[in-house]
């Protein structure tokens, strides 16, 4: 059975801004991201090894102590595609 996009839960990371005129925060949308603690839950050990290495030198997400991957890199990866950024 082939791993999709699907096949992970997918978080959306929002974030806010603090304006002082008004003395409330505004909310932004944010982006998509799997985080890779999901990554790990959901993908076999040995496609996650590739997937780390593939991944080597691209840009990812900070969320916390955590690691979170852009959409579109892990499709990428997924559909066996090179790297663009």
């Amino acid at each position: 059975m082939k791993i999709t996009i699907n096949d992970f839960p997918h978080r959306k990371l929002d974030y806010r801004t603090w304006h002082e005129a008004s003395g409330s925060y505004e909310t932004h949308e944010g982006t998509w991201v799997i985080m890779a603690s999901d990554m790990k839950e959901h993908m076999p050990p040995v496609l996650l090894t590739k997937f780390n290495e593939w991944m080597s030198g691209q840009t990812i997400m900070a969320i916390g102590g955590e690691a979170g991957y852009y959409l579109h890199d892990v499709e990428r990866f997924l559909e066996g595609k090179g790297v663009i950024d």
